[in-house]
């Protein structure tokens, strides 16, 4: 079997114009590197875009093509989820509804009120729900970690709740130093991005309004770490390799912890 390069993708927000590019691109990029593609996709999948259904169904079509790769759970996510499970009577509905629910469930039902919507996608898209309640919180491969929001740098990397993982911003992003996990994460929009600091590449790029879905690719056999971006001319979409913005925080960025990276690479956890 081929040796797996991994790509990890935030916040597609039901964009899949642009996630239907990007999977394209990553298929061939591993092909071109003569690897295999490994994709972690980051979560929020769902909400503010008009393809969530689309997106959906394209992660589930990529999981099982490609063995190893991941969802990890997304607020919007867990949002959505709670929805549907509860027939649009869980505690969330509301919150979720307001922040582009309604477009998710009209991505599905687009003739049915949201209480019918969400009662027949518990029912004609069984496979979708089970996959978002299967996401995973965060998965850690050594000094390096994947989750949608960030972690608390004061517990443990394996005791980190899951309310952290999907929703934190501050304290996270304040936070630097050369010493805690490189997490690689979303939910906290960089329009200029990728932004690679000491601790954190964050991918979020808000491409549900810039038009800009953003990407890493992290060959642990060439010991490499890049950065790929979409971007939407107004009559289509291309993606292609772009450099990140790094912020230095005076103890420089995780490219400059790349042979740590790899030095202590282990199997996903």
């Amino acid at each position: 079997m081929k040796d797996p390069i991994y790509y990890a993708i935030a916040d597609v927000h039901g964009r899949h114009d642009h996630l239907v590019k990007m999977i394209e691109f990553i298929e061939a990029d591993a092909r071109y590197w003569g690897g295999r593609p490994v994709v972690y996709f980051l979560g929020d999948i769902v909400d503010r875009g008009t393809a969530s259904r689309q997106c959906l169904e394209l992660v589930h079509e990529t999981l099982a093509k490609h063995e190893g790769s991941r969802l990890h759970l997304g607020n919007h996510d867990a949002w959505f989820l709670d929805a549907v499970r509860s027939g649009g009577r869980g505690d969330e509905v509301y919150s979720w509804q307001h922040n582009g629910g309604t477009m998710t469930a009209h991505s599905f039902f687009p003739g049915l009120n949201l209480k019918d919507a969400l009662l027949a996608i518990q029912a004609d898209y069984p496979h979708l729900v089970k996959m978002i309640a299967d996401a995973h919180p965060m998965t850690s491969h050594g000094r390096i970690v994947f989750c949608h929001a960030g972690v608390d740098r004061f517990t443990p990397i394996d005791e980190q709740e899951i309310d952290v993982l999907t929703w934190i911003r501050s304290p996270f992003l304040e936070i630097a130093n050369a010493t805690d996990h490189v997490v690689v994460h979303g939910h906290t929009i960089f329009e200029n991005g990728p932004v690679v600091t000491d601790n954190r590449i964050s991918l979020d790029t808000g491409c549900f309004r810039t038009n800009r879905l953003s990407a890493v690719r992290i060959d642990p056999k060439r010991r490499t770490m890049d950065f790929i971006v979409s971007s939407d001319s107004g009559s289509m979409v291309e993606v292609d390799e772009a450099n990140p913005r790094l912020l230095q925080r005076a103890f420089g960025t995780a490219m400059d912890r790349l042979d740590e990276i790899f030095d202590n690479w282990t199997e996903a956890r």
